[in-house]
Protein backbone atom coordinates (compact mmCIF):
# COMPACT_ATOMS: atom_id res chain seq x y z
CA UNK A 1 0.00 0.00 0.00
CA UNK A 2 1.01 3.32 -0.95
CA UNK A 3 2.40 6.20 1.55
CA UNK A 4 0.72 9.10 0.53
CA UNK A 5 -2.24 9.73 -1.16
CA UNK A 6 -1.70 10.86 -4.80
CA UNK A 7 -2.86 13.70 -5.59
CA UNK A 8 -4.64 14.25 -9.21
CA UNK A 9 -5.37 17.40 -10.68
CA UNK A 10 -8.16 19.47 -10.11
CA UNK A 11 -9.38 20.03 -13.43
CA UNK A 12 -9.95 17.16 -15.90
CA UNK A 13 -11.71 15.76 -18.45
CA UNK A 14 -12.36 12.79 -16.75
CA UNK A 15 -15.69 13.27 -14.32
CA UNK A 16 -14.39 11.93 -11.34
CA UNK A 17 -17.76 12.07 -9.68
CA UNK A 18 -19.06 9.64 -12.49
CA UNK A 19 -18.41 6.45 -11.27
CA UNK A 20 -15.19 4.29 -12.92
CA UNK A 21 -16.19 1.12 -14.52
CA UNK A 22 -13.16 -1.30 -13.77
CA UNK A 23 -12.53 -4.56 -14.94
CA UNK A 24 -10.18 -6.12 -12.57
CA UNK A 25 -8.00 -9.01 -14.18
CA UNK A 26 -6.16 -10.19 -10.75
CA UNK A 27 -5.69 -14.32 -9.65
CA UNK A 28 -4.84 -12.38 -6.00
CA UNK A 29 -8.28 -11.06 -4.74
CA UNK A 30 -5.75 -9.16 -2.41
CA UNK A 31 -3.50 -7.44 -5.30
CA UNK A 32 -7.20 -6.14 -6.70
CA UNK A 33 -8.13 -5.11 -3.73
CA UNK A 34 -4.75 -2.68 -3.43
CA UNK A 35 -5.33 -1.49 -6.80
CA UNK A 36 -8.59 -0.41 -6.01
CA UNK A 37 -7.57 1.03 -2.64
CA UNK A 38 -5.19 3.31 -4.57
CA UNK A 39 -8.42 4.43 -6.59
CA UNK A 40 -10.70 5.36 -4.40
CA UNK A 41 -8.11 7.14 -2.14
CA UNK A 42 -7.00 9.70 -4.79
CA UNK A 43 -11.14 9.91 -5.45
CA UNK A 44 -12.11 7.59 -8.56
CA UNK A 45 -15.60 6.06 -7.39
CA UNK A 46 -14.70 2.71 -8.43
CA UNK A 47 -17.48 -0.08 -9.82
CA UNK A 48 -15.45 -3.09 -9.86
CA UNK A 49 -15.78 -6.10 -11.88
CA UNK A 50 -12.15 -8.75 -10.30
CA UNK A 51 -11.63 -11.94 -12.66
CA UNK A 52 -8.70 -14.02 -12.48
CA UNK A 53 -9.54 -16.53 -15.54
CA UNK A 54 -10.05 -16.52 -18.85
CA UNK A 55 -13.60 -17.76 -18.73
CA UNK A 56 -14.33 -15.07 -16.45
CA UNK A 57 -12.86 -12.45 -17.90
CA UNK A 58 -14.89 -13.40 -21.16
CA UNK A 59 -17.79 -13.67 -19.71
CA UNK A 60 -17.32 -10.33 -18.01
CA UNK A 61 -16.34 -8.19 -20.60
CA UNK A 62 -18.82 -9.49 -23.00
CA UNK A 63 -22.03 -8.61 -20.86
CA UNK A 64 -20.28 -5.45 -19.05
CA UNK A 65 -18.93 -2.16 -20.52
CA UNK A 66 -15.61 -0.77 -18.99
CA UNK A 67 -14.02 2.60 -18.77
CA UNK A 68 -11.02 0.88 -18.16
CA UNK A 69 -8.73 -2.23 -17.40
CA UNK A 70 -6.13 -3.27 -15.29
CA UNK A 71 -4.46 -6.65 -16.08
CA UNK A 72 -1.70 -8.32 -14.34
CA UNK A 73 1.03 -9.38 -16.51
CA UNK A 74 1.35 -13.05 -15.33
CA UNK A 75 -1.61 -14.65 -14.37
CA UNK A 76 -1.78 -18.70 -13.93
CA UNK A 77 -2.26 -20.89 -17.26
CA UNK A 78 -2.60 -17.45 -19.19
CA UNK A 79 -1.26 -13.53 -19.40
CA UNK A 80 -2.52 -9.99 -19.34
CA UNK A 81 -1.68 -9.37 -22.61
CA UNK A 82 -4.17 -12.49 -23.86
CA UNK A 83 -6.91 -10.09 -22.46
CA UNK A 84 -5.74 -7.39 -24.32
CA UNK A 85 -5.67 -9.49 -27.38
CA UNK A 86 -9.00 -10.25 -27.07
CA UNK A 87 -10.22 -6.90 -26.20
CA UNK A 88 -8.22 -5.34 -29.47
CA UNK A 89 -10.12 -8.25 -31.67
CA UNK A 90 -13.45 -7.74 -30.50
CA UNK A 91 -12.72 -3.80 -31.71
CA UNK A 92 -12.34 -1.94 -28.27
CA UNK A 93 -9.74 0.67 -27.74
CA UNK A 94 -10.55 0.76 -23.76
CA UNK A 95 -7.56 1.80 -21.78
CA UNK A 96 -5.43 -1.34 -20.85
CA UNK A 97 -3.31 -0.84 -17.73
CA UNK A 98 -1.02 -4.09 -17.32
CA UNK A 99 0.16 -4.33 -13.54
CA UNK A 100 3.26 -6.26 -12.67
CA UNK A 101 6.37 -6.97 -10.32
CA UNK A 102 8.37 -6.80 -12.81
CA UNK A 103 8.66 -6.05 -16.10
CA UNK A 104 11.98 -5.52 -18.78
CA UNK A 105 12.56 -2.48 -21.03
CA UNK A 106 12.11 -4.92 -23.88
CA UNK A 107 8.85 -6.19 -22.41
CA UNK A 108 7.78 -2.79 -21.97
CA UNK A 109 8.33 -1.43 -25.08
CA UNK A 110 6.49 -5.09 -27.27
CA UNK A 111 3.75 -4.38 -24.40
CA UNK A 112 2.82 -0.87 -25.56
CA UNK A 113 3.74 -1.83 -28.82
CA UNK A 114 1.10 -4.26 -29.15
CA UNK A 115 -1.57 -1.87 -27.86
CA UNK A 116 -0.83 -1.60 -23.91
CA UNK A 117 -2.03 1.81 -22.61
CA UNK A 118 0.95 2.08 -19.97
CA UNK A 119 2.01 -0.13 -17.07
CA UNK A 120 2.77 0.42 -13.15
CA UNK A 121 4.81 -2.15 -11.19
CA UNK A 122 3.45 -3.43 -8.04
CA UNK A 123 5.98 -1.78 -5.66
CA UNK A 124 4.78 1.81 -7.14
CA UNK A 125 1.40 1.07 -6.52
CA UNK A 126 1.25 4.76 -6.07
CA UNK A 127 1.36 5.71 -9.91
CA UNK A 128 -1.71 3.90 -10.28
CA UNK A 129 -4.26 6.85 -9.81
CA UNK A 130 -2.10 9.26 -12.31
CA UNK A 131 -1.49 6.26 -15.08
CA UNK A 132 -5.51 6.15 -14.80
CA UNK A 133 -6.50 9.67 -15.00
CA UNK A 134 -4.03 10.24 -17.67
CA UNK A 135 -5.21 7.15 -19.66
CA UNK A 136 -9.18 8.40 -19.07
CA UNK A 137 -8.43 11.84 -20.43
CA UNK A 138 -6.33 10.54 -24.01
CA UNK A 139 -9.64 8.07 -24.47
CA UNK A 140 -12.06 11.17 -23.74
CA UNK A 141 -9.85 12.95 -26.08
CA UNK A 142 -9.97 10.42 -28.75
CA UNK A 143 -13.02 10.18 -28.85
CA UNK A 144 -14.42 13.41 -28.64
CA UNK A 145 -12.00 14.07 -31.74
CA UNK A 146 -13.66 11.08 -33.92
CA UNK A 147 -17.49 12.82 -32.82
CA UNK A 148 -16.30 15.99 -34.26
CA UNK A 149 -14.69 14.21 -37.17
CA UNK A 150 -17.81 12.94 -38.05
CA UNK A 151 -19.58 15.56 -37.55
CA UNK A 152 -17.68 18.10 -40.44
CA UNK A 153 -18.39 14.86 -42.09
CA UNK A 154 -22.16 14.94 -41.86
CA UNK A 155 -22.04 18.40 -42.30
CA UNK A 156 -20.33 18.69 -45.47
CA UNK A 157 -22.44 15.72 -47.05
CA UNK A 158 -25.30 18.09 -45.59
CA UNK A 159 -24.41 21.04 -47.58
CA UNK A 160 -23.36 19.10 -50.56
CA UNK A 161 -26.49 17.41 -50.74
CA UNK A 162 -28.35 20.83 -50.50
CA UNK A 163 -27.04 22.07 -53.33
CA UNK A 164 -26.85 19.16 -55.63
CA UNK A 165 -31.05 18.64 -54.78
CA UNK A 166 -32.03 22.70 -54.49
CA UNK A 167 -34.44 23.18 -57.24
CA UNK A 168 -33.81 27.04 -57.18
CA UNK A 169 -30.71 28.40 -58.11
CA UNK A 170 -28.16 29.32 -55.66
CA UNK A 171 -25.77 32.50 -54.98
CA UNK A 172 -22.24 31.69 -53.42
CA UNK A 173 -21.23 34.50 -52.17
CA UNK A 174 -17.33 35.07 -51.76
CA UNK A 175 -14.95 38.35 -50.68
CA UNK A 176 -13.59 38.94 -53.86
CA UNK A 177 -16.51 38.17 -56.35
CA UNK A 178 -19.85 36.63 -56.24
CA UNK A 179 -20.45 34.11 -58.76
CA UNK A 180 -24.04 31.91 -59.99
CA UNK A 181 -24.02 28.47 -58.38
CA UNK A 182 -25.53 25.59 -60.10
Amino acid sequence: MSQTATRLPQVTAWNMASPLRVLVIEHATADAELYLHELQQAGFQCRPHIVGTPEEFLDHFRRFQYDIVLADYRLPNWAGMDALAEIRKAGNEIPFILITRTLGEEIAVECIRRGVTDYVLKDHLARLPTVVLRALEEKTSRDARVFMVEALRQSESNSLFLFAHNPLPMWCLKKEACNFCR
